[in-house]
């Protein structure tokens, strides 16, 4: 798709709870910038989902408990990370997620872990959950770039 310009990026605000105004001012300021996308990291889920897809291969039928942002103590580490150093994390546990999904073999696959909301999944309804997950924030951006006012 073509904007009429050069997009510009480059704004990366990190979510802290303690401070939102402190984030609507920081997106306002990008906004006056003329920035066509001002990112925000939601959390550190792909270390999480990780960790919990190696939690059913060990455990049987382990209960997970809703993931909450503010708990995560990994969270506070992205919040202070830049832009580039985010998108090297995404990348890099997105490779360890892939290849750690494709290790796995028909056994291991048809094991389950509880979601305290959708009980138990077997974890190819676990990396469908995730990639739902991630696909709302694909769709939020996608509404924000293509939405009436662009």
């Amino acid at each position: 798709m073509h904007y009429g310009h050069a997009l510009k990026f480059g704004t990366f605000i990190p979510p802290l709870s303690t401070a939102p105004e402190q984030v609507v001012a920081r997106a306002l300021r990008s906004e006056a910038l003329g920035y066509d996308l001002v990112t925000f990291q939601d959390h550190p889920y792909q270390p999480a989902f990780l960790e919990r897809l190696k939690k059913i291969e060990t455990e049987n039928s382990p209960l997970f408990e809703r993931y909450v942002t503010e708990k995560d103590p990994k969270f506070y580490d992205c919040c202070k990370m830049n832009l580039r150093e985010v998108k090297e994390l995404i990348t890099t546990h997105r490779i360890l997620i892939i290849n750690h999904i494709f290790s796995l073999n028909e056994s291991v696959l048809k094991r389950t872990g509880r979601h305290p909301v959708y009980g138990d999944l077997a974890i190819p309804q676990w990396i469908e959950f995730f990639l739902l997950h991630e696909a709302h924030h694909l769709l939020t951006i996608f509404k924000l770039l293509n939405g009436p006012d662009h």
